[in-house]
């Protein structure tokens, strides 16, 4: 297997994995930082793709001591407006990490939030030493 730059021709085969593994997304071209073809060297058939792209992520920090009620306003205040901002950057999604389960009710009733399959690991890319693989 070779690791080569991305070519437009690619998308095909990319696609007919795609159909293969419904349950993984398919990324666009959008927001990419770098990506990468993989190509079996014997028929030079395209067996993977990997793309990093731009992952948005929002955060929304409250103090914990202030009233409910007063969680839920800045709640509707705050989310609407952050997601308007990050239409208007060309983002395509964006990532809420929510630790209260009631967080999580309203950004998925009020405002179209999914769950997504799979496990959310990250890789601190400070700590991470040049050249580790």
């Amino acid at each position: 297997i070779e690791s080569r730059v991305f070519q437009l021709d690619d998308i095909p085969e990319i696609n007919d994995i795609h159909r293969r593994n419904p349950f993984i997304g398919i990324p666009s071209l959008n927001n990419v930082i770098a990506n990468s073809s993989f190509v079996r060297a014997s028929d030079d058939k395209v067996v993977a793709y990997g793309v990093v792209k731009v992952f948005a992520e929002g955060v929304l920090i409250l103090d914990k001591d202030i009233r409910t009620r007063e969680k839920a306003e800045i709640v509707k205040l705050s989310t609407p407006e952050m997601l308007e901002r990050a239409r208007d950057a060309r983002l395509e999604y964006i990532y809420v990490i929510a630790n209260d389960p009631g967080y999580s009710t309203i950004l998925r009733k009020k405002y179209g939030f999914i769950r997504v399959p799979g496990e959310l690991l990250m890789s601190n890319l400070n700590t991470l030493k040049k050249g580790d693989r």
